[in-house]
């Protein structure tokens, strides 16, 4: 798999939250990622890979254990 390393600077991303959790388990809107993200994934893909490890996707983001 590959992973994206980004700076989120002052931008709002996409990300994974508990509120979110079981509708991105189930599929997340290409269509509502940020244009880096979409690159990202169409590179993967098209370098025969299938994973790809974002973070802001990845990780609950409001979780304090994590």
């Amino acid at each position: 798999y590959f992973t994206l390393s980004y700076c989120w600077g002052g931008a709002e991303v996409t990300r994974l939250t508990k509120e979110v959790f079981l509708d991105f388990s189930r599929a997340i809107p290409f269509y509502d990622l940020p244009k880096t993200f979409k690159d990202a994934m169409v590179i993967t893909r098209k370098l025969g890979y299938n994973y790809i490890w974002i973070d802001s996707l990845c990780i609950i983001q409001d979780d304090p254990d994590d």
